[in-house]
Parts: C-alpha cells; sequence; structure tokens
C-alpha cells in the first residue's frame, strides 16, 4: 500500500503532515524526505497526524523516530496525534520490548506487527 502525505500550515508557524495509507520499508523514505524538507523551513512545530495510517512496520517506526530526533536538534516541538488503534498498540509494544532483539530478522518482525494491527482492526 501506499503512502499518502498531506501538509498543512496552522496558526504559530506549526506544520501538519497528515499520513494515510501504509508507514513500511517501501514508503519510509517518503516520511523522512518529506519531512526534513518541512523540517528545514524552521516551523515552531511539527504535527504527525496518523488518523488515517493504516498500518506501520519497524521500518515506519524507524522514520518516526528519526525524524522526531531531526525536530529536537532543530528546536522544533514535534508531536504525534491521532493514532489509530491498531498503531497504538504497536508503539505500547515497541516501547515494553526488551532492549535485547527478541526476533531474528527485520522481517520476523514486521509479520508480528502487522498480525497485531490486523487483529486488532479486525475487531473493531
Amino acid at each position: 500500500m501506499a503512502l499518502k502525505i498531506s501538509v498543512m500550515s496552522k496558526e504559530g508557524g506549526v506544520i501538519i503532515l497528515c499520513l494515510e495509507g501504509s508507514l513500511d520499508t517501501e514508503t519510509h523514505v517518503e516520511l523522512e524526505v518529506r519531512g526534513v524538507r518541512e523540517l528545514d523551513k524552521r516551523p515552531k512545530g511539527m504535527i504527525l497526524d496518523l488518523k488515517s495510517l493504516d498500518y506501520i512496520s519497524s521500518m515506519g517506526i524507524s522514520a518516526l523516530l528519526k525524524l522526531q530526533k531531526q525536530a529536537g536538534v532543530r528546536g522544533v516541538n514535534f508531536v504525534v496525534t491521532n493514532i489509530p488503534p491498531q498503531i497504538d498498540e504497536v508503539f505500547k509494544i515497541v516501547k515494553a520490548l526488551p532492549e535485547e532483539s527478541i526476533f531474528a530478522s527485520m522481517e520476523e518482525a514486521d509479520r508480528y506487527l502487522m498480525n497485531i494491527q490486523k487483529k486488532i482492526k479486525e475487531s473493531q
């Protein structure tokens, strides 16, 4: 599935990136490139609106973390909002994981995350 990124500006120099679709191995670079391009405009804040995000992989999580770090380096307030339940569950699991690796490969980790998100979405 593709990733669509819409950009809006709010008063006070805040940029909103609305993500729609899938943030994964094939699309994470789009977010990284677009996000840094928007950060280069020196906004006071950046909001990632995930309301229409259907799926996130480990590479997608990595892209979000990289963007958050880049915002911090530039002194830009960074906020994530409207997190769908299946994506929120992935964030909770990732935060709860121990420091050591529990997956043999990136593919195994992505299958695990995909199954969790699928189950939650089906139960809604």
